[in-house]
């Protein structure tokens, strides 16, 4: 019998297509194509090891408007949503991610931060 699933965020429960979003914010700031994309992975690459906004940085406010439009975009991979409610009520549920520091803001968009007995993400 089985006891515990445990579930990645990223690709797993979360669909993100971020590159559209991307590339129009270039479009709409007028910016080079990939810069917003370079933003974005910048923050990416202290985020995931559980830092956040590099301290003055000078653009922050750009990344944090960045970050808004990405989560505002979050959906559900489809069919995961009933997957994870029929699962936690015949066994335990955990998420294990290495998201940004911000997955159980995340999660709790989605309507699923309930869900799971325990949470381990590596960005902490």
């Amino acid at each position: 019998m089985i006891k515990a699933v445990f579930f990645d965020v990223g690709g797993v429960l979360l669909k993100q297509d971020s590159s559209v979003m991307l590339e129009l914010h270039d479009r709409e700031k007028g910016w080079r194509a990939g810069t917003s994309a370079g933003l974005w992975k910048e923050y990416l690459d202290v985020a995931h090891v559980g830092g956040e906004l590099l301290p003055g940085y000078r653009r922050n406010g750009e990344v944090e408007r960045i970050k808004r439009r990405l989560y505002a975009t979050n959906r559900m991979v489809s069919g995961m949503e009933a997957l994870v409610r029929e699962l936690g009520e015949v066994c335990r549920l955990a998420v294990i991610s290495n998201f940004t520091a911000d997955l159980n803001q995340v999660l709790d968009q989605l309507g699923l931060l309930a869900s799971f007995e325990l949470i381990v993400n590596s960005a902490l």
